[in-house]
């Protein structure tokens, strides 16, 4: 039996009324989950209660919940955009590194190179260890660390990452575009440092 039948099998007992039958799907779910929202929020403590949250909202909309659809990214939606809501809410200093990089519906329409490159963004994790990707992503704002998160860690599609963040499929590429040039200058300037022996 496949993960999503199982998926589908837990939410249908829960919905019957077998608490334990949910337990499952946080037990299944909670620490990748809770690992996606870590990177992006930069915090612990944060990751933790949005967790929490996306599990606790996920529960009391079962009801509505296709099961004919694949549980995991309903459930990654929840907790993404409500990790990215709660960045919002704080500093706008803080929340977004780039000020002068506005990511909104007008700057997409009026970009066009980003569409004509098509190599792989896994090359950039290809260059970089675990620890030289977390410390990347800070640099990231947090719309663009999500967009990443989702493509490069979570290895989704650009069809997926609209539907999860819910932006048109070409945000998602302007969004990665830039990841991608902020990186690769992350990545210009480290090796600048190593070859200078800092």
């Amino acid at each position: 039996m496949g993960e999503g039948v199982e998926d589908a099998e837990l939410i249908r007992r829960t919905i019957a009324g077998d608490r334990n039958a949910f337990e499952g799907l946080v037990r299944r779910y909670h620490s990748d989950l809770q690992r996606a929202l870590r990177r992006i929020t930069r915090s612990l403590e944060d990751a933790e209660d949005l967790t929490q949250e996306a599990f606790l909202r996920a529960y009391r909309a079962l009801d509505r919940f296709d099961l004919e659809r694949p549980f995991r990214p309903w459930l990654w939606t929840i907790g993404i955009r409500l990790a990215l809501h709660a960045i919002s809410r704080k500093d706008r200093k803080h929340a977004r590194l780039d000020s002068g990089d506005p990511e909104d519906a007008q700057s997409a329409r009026h970009e066009g190179g980003w569409l004509a490159d098509r190599r792989p963004i896994e090359e950039i994790e290809e260059r970089l260890t675990r620890i030289d990707l977390e410390k990347a992503l800070e640099a990231l704002d947090p719309d663009q660390r999500a967009a990443l998160i989702l493509r490069v860690v979570e290895e989704r599609s650009y069809d997926e990452i609209s539907e999860i963040l819910g932006i048109p499929k070409g945000t998602v590429m302007s969004r990665l575009f830039r990841a991608r040039l902020r990186l690769r200058g992350r990545l210009s300037q480290d090796g600048s440092r190593r070859r200078a022996g800092e």
